[in-house]
């Protein structure tokens, strides 16, 4: 598809498609979509680089945190616009969790969620499910349901 050669229509719609695939891939989770696609960027630069950490997004709404190493360190990306120059800064290693022994407690602890989890979490969450159901339910902690609930905007949505 050459770009050039579409009017403004056409280009606006072409956005609108890639935006769409971008959200369908993972790689904007959020209404952050520059911040979305600095952390995509700065995971994928470090999974390809030789010596580098592995990493895998943090889960959307974790606070400061929007990655993790597999061995548990945390990195905080930011992507700015402009003139400005990008930065990234990895967390010092003073965890305050080991992801191997809170996955002992909630198995799924750390994991992306699905669409399909998104949507069983939906429907559960309108048939009156507690945090604590929700939790053992999909074997995460209260705070990673509160997140996701908060994410999804549920109680906004189903508001009575």
């Amino acid at each position: 598809m050459n770009l050039n050669e579409l009017n403004t229509t056409e280009l606006v719609q072409a956005y609108s498609e890639i935006i769409k695939q971008f959200k369908k891939r993972g790689v904007i989770r959020t209404k952050n979509l520059l911040g979305d696609l600095g952390e995509y960027l700065a995971i994928e630069h470090f999974n390809n680089t030789a010596g580098m950490s592995n990493l895998q997004a943090a889960p959307a709404g974790t606070q400061n945190i929007d990655a993790i190493s597999r061995n548990g360190d945390r990195y905080s990306i930011k992507a700015t616009t402009g003139n400005l120059t990008g930065v990234f800064y990895g967390l010092e290693p003073k965890k305050a969790y080991d992801v191997s022994e809170i996955r002992k407690i909630h198995k799924k602890a750390y994991e992306h969620w699905t669409k399909e989890a998104d949507e069983r979490l939906e429907l559960l969450f309108c048939e009156g499910k507690t945090i604590t159901e929700l939790s053992d339910i999909f074997e995460r902690n209260d705070g990673a349901i509160r997140s996701r609930i908060k994410k999804l905007e549920l109680r906004e949505k189903y508001a009575s």
